[in-house]
């Protein structure tokens, strides 16, 4: 998806706002996969940087944010997210970073969005020092049963099914770079503390799949939710992988 085409960027945080304690989840998650400490991280794909102040204060790094989108970059600079972090406009499949700069490559929901996976494995593997590390979190096609927003919208669950990886497309394109698998986690998270908030988050379309259907779909979806609501707190379960460059 082209954000710069969208009026997402706009929405981005506010649709996709992470609960409290959830940052710190995931940062505890990834610190057990990893084989020590990264001082030097590309948060890749940073979108508006909602991870990128987050590694570089957990973990004490400089982080530099990539994207391709002018606007994501645009809400993530106007943030004061310390001396540690900047942002640079670039792809999973030209890192603007030099090589052997970094000791981690994160991203967070953007496997799915890159073109040229074989090209972004190498790309990696050029930026990471020896023994670094590739973090990749979102979804994969292994979970498609578990969101939330299955069964309320016509279409989404076939396009989720078309535009997710599985555990195993994710991890083919570094094999050929040497890449060896470390670990991965299934970690449960808090989307929303209620359905009416998770409703409300949802009309902010702060999401590629949601932004892809028809209009009378997404609208019918949401009067869907409103309709049959569920009980307690709104959860989300997101795979974590971790693999190493020689």
């Amino acid at each position: 998806m082209d954000y710069d085409r969208t009026r997402m960027p706009e929405a981005y945080d506010r649709g996709r706002a992470m609960q409290p304690g959830v940052l710190a989840l995931w940062l505890d998650e990834l610190a057990s996969l990893l084989p020590r400490r990264p001082e030097r991280i590309v948060d890749l794909g940073c979108g508006t940087g909602r991870f990128s102040g987050g590694l570089a204060n957990g973990y004490a790094a400089q982080v530099i944010g990539v994207d391709p989108s002018e606007k994501m970059l645009r809400e993530a600079r106007a943030k004061d997210l310390g001396p540690d972090v900047s942002f640079r406009t670039g792809s999973a499949e030209a890192i603007p970073v030099e090589s052997g700069w970094a000791d981690l490559v994160f991203m967070s929901m953007v496997f799915h969005h890159i073109g040229d996976r074989p090209k972004a494995a190498a790309e990696c593997g050029r930026v990471l020092a020896p023994g670094g590390c590739v973090a990749i979190r979102g979804p994969t096609r292994e979970q498609a049963h578990r969101v939330p927003l299955n069964g309320y919208f016509e279409g989404f669950e076939a396009l989720y099914l078309a535009r997710m990886p599985s555990l195993a497309e994710i991890a083919a394109p570094f094999q050929p770079e040497g890449f060896r698998p470390l670990g991965h986690k299934l970690v449960e998270q808090v989307s929303q503390p209620d359905w009416t908030s998770f409703v409300e988050r949802t009309t902010l379309r702060a999401d590629s799949l949601l932004a892809s259907l028809p209009d009378a779909a997404f609208e019918a979806g949401l009067g869907a939710m409103r309709a049959r609501p569920t009980p307690g707190p709104v959860r989300d379960w997101v795979d974590l992988v971790v693999l190493q460059r020689p």
